[in-house]
């Protein structure tokens, strides 16, 4: 319901039915942008981000949240007058109901991150912005997963809490309530790809261009039948077309990639490294994907 940017008086609708609802869930977003309300409303452009494109995470529900935004800064002039001369801009404190192996992803990537997330209502809607463009996204800011280690007896549920930071009070200002006929929740459980667990095992051989990793099924056990077109480097130093040109399948889960660089292709060298992930694809299509390990090669 894209009634955000109408000032008054501008008449009413008293059979709008847009009311705020508690928020069920908060997806974190990357770089995705709808150009109307129809393709917010369409499963096949979400379904896309989330197992194509890769840009969508939504965990699960919320166990709960707090809105961390400050009041505004009110001020007394000698009249006894009042103003607010502030408008602070919205944050929050989310919990998200996650595993221990979905906890480490966030814990290792969302560092003081920008992102832009979007809002699930209970009723389903979505709560997210509309750009002078006309173009619909989420909110941006920062997020920040924390930690305190040790679980809280009295209340385990919230053992994931992640801080999110807006960038812009006017995004705010130009919020769109958008109803939707499913649940966005749900499409990501159903299409999200599968989350695997990548780590090397020892160092990078520079003599025979190799290096040990480990492929788990996160909380279940290693992953076979892997081949060498299902690992990628996502990036690296600057060095030339860096490739992954060979694996040997040890078993459980075990693999030894043969990791080199060049047209005709040599082993990496001392000062370079590079980023690999598994991503096991059927043409655009993602079904398994991994956490991201940085491979560097030192004396």
């Amino acid at each position: 319901m894209t009634c955000s940017q109408i000032p008054m008086p501008a008449g009413l609708q008293k059979t709008c039915g847009a009311n705020f609802e508690k928020v069920k869930n908060v997806f974190i977003v990357d770089n995705v942008t709808f150009d109307s309300v129809v393709k917010v409303q369409s499963q096949a452009e979400w379904i896309k981000a989330i197992r194509e494109d890769l840009t969508i995470w939504g965990g699960r529900v919320l166990n709960s949240y707090e809105t961390t935004t400050d009041d505004a800064n009110t001020v007394t002039f000698d009249s006894t007058r009042k103003r607010d001369v502030t408008r602070p801009i919205p944050s929050g404190l989310f919990y998200f109901d996650t595993n221990f192996c979905d906890t480490k992803e966030l814990l290792k990537t969302l560092k003081n991150v920008s992102r832009t997330v979007v809002f699930e209502l209970n009723n389903g809607s979505l709560h997210m912005t509309m750009g002078i463009d006309g173009k619909i996204k989420g909110f941006a800011g920062t997020l920040n997963a924390i930690t305190k280690g040790i679980a809280q007896p009295s209340d385990v549920g919230n053992n994931a809490p992640v801080k999110f930071y807006g960038d812009s009070y006017n995004e705010w200002e130009n919020g769109v309530l958008i109803p939707m006929d499913f649940s966005l929740t749900d499409l990501i459980e159903t299409y999200s790809p599968l989350g695997l667990t990548l780590h090397s095992v020892g160092k990078y051989d520079t003599t025979e261009g190799e290096i040990a990793v480990h492929v788990d099924v996160r909380g279940q056990g290693g992953l076979e039948g892997l081949s060498v077109t299902d690992f990628e480097i996502v990036r690296s130093s600057n060095i030339d077309t860096p490739d992954i040109t060979g694996i040997e399948i040890v078993g459980n889960g075990d693999y030894i990639l043969t990791i080199q660089k060049g047209v005709t292709p040599v082993n990496l060298a001392v000062g370079d490294f590079v980023v690999v992930r598994v991503k096991v694809a059927v043409g655009s299509i993602v079904s398994k994907v991994s956490n991201e390990i940085y491979i560097s090669v030192n004396e």
